[in-house]
């Protein structure tokens, strides 16, 4: 085994210095450097010939730090022992590093030579620190300057710190309890034990203003609070003006809202107006001019004809004609004459005496006696048989007429009213009907036209049911939404006011709520596709407007001037003349 002798210490000190990760250097004194590891080229960027050249410790050192540099190291020449010290220096490329450096002098032959220092890089940790810094400064302005009012509350409720706003709203400063400054109800308290945020509001009799204040919270809980840390962060907001905005733009809109409906209210007391007759209502002419003509035909005791279509209304017109009479004190009798053979006919209207036929057991009157003084309706005329319209003619020419199993004949004190919804006429053609009969009963006629001729009674009706309806199921149903009143006057109605009346009925059973909706409505009706409906009655400023609207839905439905003047009730001339009134005629 060869034998070497151990390396030479200053070779030992030489190498181990290359390999350290932090500047190793040495200066005279004249801070001149004189030796550098290999780490103080890596991290200040000179050469080993910028070095060779000559570098002082002055061009290395931040210009701000170069004079306290200066003094510590002729403090540390002098025989003081100063600790580490924090220095900036400037490296090749103008870039800036922290250093922390320990320095001490060197003594050859026992004679002070020069300095040796040791620099380790904490520019890192250094930036990290400012950044830090410049945050919570950030963090600072934002917290002092914010006009939300912040506070930070302890895990024990104690408030540590609050901004300005917050002392100028609520008057109070750190070391207040958050129990004392707003009462938190238990559910808030829950929540914000469960880690979530609570927001409520809260109202003060005086705030900064020497007022009532209205505050808005938002109280945020922080996770993982340390011992006597913060466990919450309060916002709070001075909400007075914002709340007292709302309300006088609530109040505005409510009393607009009233107006709207109190002008909705005053224009269907328009549209109502006259178009109310005795329980039945209408704007339509046709309709119009049965109204008219009731009192007319309610002073005589003529025979009256009332033609229409099944569930137009022709008992509700009996039953006005005689209110309007002076009959009206008088029993109302009705009969549906289709709804009986004749047998049983001749029974009802005439009556029976007692061993009449077999089950005659005792007398019984007919509806002639029982609306004796009064008014007797005879509805589906036109369905009688022949037999029986002899007999019918006999009591309405001579006024009397003879009960089953009598020889005695009655009188007849009665003012009749018949109805059908058939052709009388083609039926006289034909032979169906008597003559002589089909005179006696049409002394007095009354035409009722259909609901798909009248459909700008839709409304009016639906109104009027709703009344009715409310009443009867103890409801406050306010009326349709657009959508069901579209659907209502897309349908033909081939029931009539019957069928609308009945659609109601079935709506208010199924309806929740204060408006019908289509999905309330039968299903023959929901799924009606329904056409583009006219603007709500809000829209109009009067009735001429609203007269206007309507002609000319009427004019789009049915371009031909006769069909249309027929559908309003109209002669053609009257249409003509009030299309040029309204400025239509083109």
């Amino acid at each position: 085994m060869t034998e070497h002798s151990p390396p030479d210490w200053r070779q030992r000190f030489a190498d181990t210095a290359e390999l350290l990760p932090g500047i190793i250097c040495e200066i005279d004194l004249d801070f001149r450097i004189t030796y550098v590891n290999q780490a103080a080229y890596d991290l200040a960027g000179y050469t080993s010939k910028d070095f060779e050249k000559g570098l002082f410790l002055a061009q290395l050192l931040h210009p701000e730090d170069a004079q306290r540099g200066s003094e510590n190291l002729q403090r540390i020449l002098q025989g003081d022992r100063i600790g580490p010290q924090e220095y900036r220096l400037v490296g090749k490329d103008g870039r800036v590093k922290h250093f922390l450096t320990q320095t001490a002098p060197i003594y050859v032959d026992g004679a002070l030579w020069g300095l040796r220092s040791c620099l380790v890089d904490i520019t890192e940790g250094k930036n990290a620190e400012d950044n830090r810094q410049r945050s919570e400064e950030r963090f600072r302005r934002v917290f002092d300057q914010s006009p939300v009012g912040l506070a930070l509350i302890d895990p024990q409720g104690s408030v540590l710190e609050v901004n300005k706003a917050f002392e100028e709203m609520l008057g109070c400063g750190a070391g207040a309890g958050l129990d004392e400054l707003v009462n938190l109800s238990a559910d808030i308290k829950t929540q914000l034990a469960t880690g979530a945020s609570a927001t409520f509001d809260a109202s003060f009799e005086s705030g900064k203003h020497a007022q009532a204040m209205e505050t808005a919270w938002v109280v945020t809980p922080l996770p993982c609070p340390e011992p006597g840390g913060i466990a919450l962060l309060a916002q709070v907001e001075d909400v007075t003006l914002r709340r007292q905005f709302e309300r006088r733009r609530l109040a505005e809109a409510q009393a607009e809202a009233d107006r709207q409906k109190s002008i909705v209210e005053e224009l269907r007391k328009q549209v109502r107006g006259d178009a109310v007759c005795e329980g039945m209502v209408s704007r339509v002419p046709a309709m119009r001019k049965v109204f008219e003509s009731l009192p007319l035909l309610a002073k005589v005791t003529t025979t009256v004809l009332v033609r229409g279509e099944s569930g137009t209304g022709k008992e509700i017109i009996a039953k006005a004609l005689h209110r309007l009479s002076d009959r009206k004190d008088g029993p109302f009798v009705a009969l549906n004459t289709s709804a009986l053979p004749d047998n049983l006919l001749e029974s009802e209207l005439f009556g029976y005496k007692a061993g009449a036929f077999t089950d005659a057991k005792k007398d019984k009157l007919g509806r002639f006696a029982l609306a004796e003084g009064g008014t007797l309706f005879l509805d589906e005329i036109g369905d009688i048989s022949p037999a029986m319209q002899i007999r019918l003619l006999r009591v309405l020419q001579e006024k009397v007429y003879e009960p089953l199993g009598s020889t005695t004949a009655m009188r007849a004190d009665v003012r009749v009213v018949t109805a059908t919804n058939r052709d009388l006429h083609e039926m006289v053609q034909t032979g169906a009907f008597r003559k002589d009969l089909y005179y006696r009963i049409n002394v007095l006629t009354i035409n009722l036209p259909p609901l798909r001729e009248r459909l700008a009674d839709v409304p009016l009706l639906v109104e009027h049911f709703i009344r009715q309806f409310n009443l009867g199921f103890g409801k406050n149903i306010q009326g349709l939404t657009e959508a069901a009143l579209d659907a209502l006057l897309a349908h033909d109605f081939p029931g009539n006011i019957r069928e609308l009346e009945n659609a109601l009925e079935h709506a208010f059973v199924y309806c929740k709520h204060q408006l019908i909706d289509v999905g309330h409505l039968p299903e023959a009706l929901s799924k009606i596709s329904a056409p583009a409906s006219l603007p709500s009655l809000s829209s109009y400023k009067n009735l001429e407007e609203l007269e206007k609207a309507y002609i000319e839905t009427v004019l789009a439905e049915t371009p031909n001037r006769t069909e249309a003047a027929k559908r309003l009730g109209l002669h053609r001339s009257t249409l003509h003349r009030k299309l040029q009134a309204l400025g239509l005629d083109e």
